[in-house]
């Protein structure tokens, strides 16, 4: 039974703390074009908020929309989102390619899969 009781309480939250991401994505980047940043791995989708400080991340279209039929076929017992080290590479990219080479990335953290959002300071 505490098991039961548990998955009581985690779902709601986390399908809350998925909300507030999604929530703080629009809010932040609604109407902000992306630039796409060709890396190894993928070519990711980058929303810049100098103002802010702040950069968000998407895979691409194509490899966002593969994770999600891939975790859906799985029942969402396998992460498929890439590890925030490949997300924050492009970043980087992003602010020496644009002359802010000199800018460095200070906080990294997922708001909802597959976006994930840095701070940055320059």
């Amino acid at each position: 039974m505490p098991v039961a009781r548990l998955v009581i309480v985690a779902l709601p939250l986390a399908l809350l703390a998925g909300c507030a991401g999604m929530q703080h994505a629009m809010e932040h980047y609604t109407g902000i074009a992306p630039v796409e940043v060709a890396m190894p791995d993928d070519t990711y989708r980058v929303f810049d908020k100098p103002a802010d400080n702040r950069i968000m991340v998407t895979s691409s279209l194509g490899s966002a929309a593969g994770q999600g039929a891939l975790k859906g076929l799985m029942l969402g017992a396998v992460e498929t989102t890439p590890p925030l080290p490949r997300f924050q590479a492009a970043a980087e990219r992003y602010l020496k390619d644009r002359g802010r080479g000199g800018c460095a990335i200070t906080q990294g953290y997922l708001l909802v899969q597959p976006q994930f959002e840095f701070r940055y300071r320059c």
